[in-house]
């Protein structure tokens, strides 16, 4: 890395005489992450589908987000039973979501069935 000096001082006079770290250029032997990912004998194909599999993970679980803040929009509204059967097909494809599971109890409480509220 090499130092050039700032070419003007009136825009920030605190920076006056200060140098400014100029970057190495890409053709430099330090820099060349294809090279790197072959020496940890990973291949840029493995990343890649590593990659598409966190970003299919992420959607799963925007999708499930949606799903639960409607659910709880159509509580508010008052439409319990409307609520209840859109929580149960998302917790029947994924049955780990908590606020999904809360969101259903609440649900069927509204709908009077507080047993089976209580039993989930």
């Amino acid at each position: 890395m090499t130092r050039t000096p700032r070419r003007s001082c009136s825009a920030r006079p605190w920076t006056c005489g200060a140098t400014v770290p100029t970057p190495s250029p890409p053709s430099s032997p330090r820099w060349r992450p294809a090279a790197a990912i072959r020496l940890a004998h990973v291949s840029v194909e493995a990343v890649a589908d590593l990659a598409v599999a966190d970003l299919a993970v992420a959607d799963l679980a925007v999708a499930d987000l949606a799903e639960a803040d409607l659910a709880e929009a159509e509580l508010a509204l008052g439409r319990a039973d409307a609520a209840a059967s859109r929580l149960t097909a998302l917790l029947a494809e994924r049955p780990v979501q908590e606020r999904a599971a809360a969101l259903l109890m609440d649900a069927l409480a509204a709908q009077g069935r507080q047993a089976e509220a209580l039993a989930r």
